[in-house]
């Protein structure tokens, strides 16, 4: 018996080797990709999620599964995650003021430079990235989160500082909550989580993030600012990195997700629904509108709405929402027998016809199949 497995889901688990002129050196990323960029049409984006401190053996495949776990459910949009590790050696001075010998720019200061100007234009170039940005950091990292939000808050949609703190310089005493209060430093809703543990270890930054929470309970924050904050119970401070990623995704992507509860247990019953595909396109456009994300829908929602209706011989609707997915993702071979059982049931020869056409022609293009997969596919067409 042969058994193979792959560390995620619906993820790629792959290294991005490149050399940053920034940096001024080498650097390997932890790079997943979602398995439907690589299905998708030549206009569809995705959103951009960069993990901090990707070099925790433990922590951080733990923090790669959640995002698997809930992209399968369409809890939250499948999204290119970028992991950048950081090691004894430039942990600091990445993170902080520090200056190399001769260097005009502090450390935290060139991590900046080579985010916005080299990895973030790359994914864009080369990883079909659209501008949603979410960063994730934890303890020092969490502060280079926290200097970012002052540095780049027009780039940032979702800033996430678990551990953190932000009384250090270059963020001077009283400069971060001035920043946060000024409506004119965000100009679109951007999201703001920082979480602690109630253990003994996390005191300091527990203490740091009360200050901050307190301040802006009797100050005014940024309109277009959200500042979620929230504890875990005796968590300690590697246990409230991973712990809180979680509810934070949920909580940043909660209309995201709350798209495939609304239909599965509202919308698809509704029976004065008479344009559910018209409805569910509104849905993705509110999305933009509130989170400013140009959200596709997820493989999970065009199989569930689709199953829905051909179970109750809607074959119609099915249609559509199968189609819509091969809008989106037309080399998602699984969608093509899908329609094909649909057109064949609507006694639509024509269509069913062509659709197997179509299938063939992708069946033998996809590179990915060996050639068993490809007769085992094509032996029922």
């Amino acid at each position: 018996m042969l058994l193979s497995s792959q560390s995620y889901q619906v993820y790629s688990n792959d290294v991005l080797k490149l050399y940053s002129e920034q940096l001024r050196d080498s650097i390997n990323l932890n790079l997943h990709k979602p398995e439907s960029l690589g299905k998708s049409g030549p206009n569809i984006k995705f959103p951009v999620t960069i993990i901090f401190d990707s070099q925790h053996k433990m922590t951080y495949p733990r923090i790669i599964n959640t995002f698997d776990f809930l992209s399968i459910d369409a809890l939250i949009p499948e999204t290119i995650i970028v992991g950048v590790p950081f090691n004894f050696n430039n942990r600091t001075y990445l993170t902080s003021d520090q200056r190399k010998e001769g260097d005009s720019l502090m450390g935290i200061e060139r991590m900046e430079r080579f985010l916005f100007k080299e990895l973030i234009p790359k994914l864009k170039s080369e990883f079909k990235a659209n501008d949603f940005l979410m960063i994730i950091g934890h303890s020092r990292t969490a502060f280079l989160v926290n200097y970012l939000l002052t540095k780049q808050s027009s780039n940032i949609n979702v800033a996430v500082a678990l551990s953190g703190f932000y009384k250090e310089h270059p963020l001077n005493e009283g400069f971060f909550e001035d920043y946060l209060g000024n409506n004119e430093n965000f100009p679109r809703p951007t999201q703001y989580f920082i979480t602690a543990g109630t253990s003994a270890e996390e005191t300091s930054y527990k203490t740091e993030n009360d200050a901050l929470s307190t301040y802006f309970s009797n100050a005014s924050i940024a309109k277009n600012l959200d500042l979620n904050y929230s504890t875990n119970a005796h968590a300690t401070h590697m246990v409230n990195f991973w712990m809180s990623i979680p509810q934070i995704l949920l909580n940043s992507y909660e209309e995201y997700g709350l798209i495939i509860n609304n239909w599965l247990f509202n919308k698809l019953e509704d029976a004065t629904n008479e344009q559910p595909i018209e409805e569910f396109k509104s849905d993705l456009t509110k999305l933009n509108e509130k989170l400013s994300l140009n959200a596709n829908p997820s493989i999970t929602h065009i199989f569930s709405f689709a199953s829905h209706y051909l179970n109750t011989k809607d074959y119609s609707t099915a249609i559509d929402f199968v189609s819509l997915g091969l809008d989106y993702y037309p080399d998602y071979l699984d969608f093509y027998p899908l329609i094909i059982e649909l057109f064949q049931q609507s006694n639509d020869e024509k269509n069913r016809n062509k659709y197997i056409e179509i299938y063939k022609k992708k069946i033998a293009a996809d590179a990915s199949l060996s050639d068993p997969e490809k007769n085992n596919r094509l032996k029922s067409y």
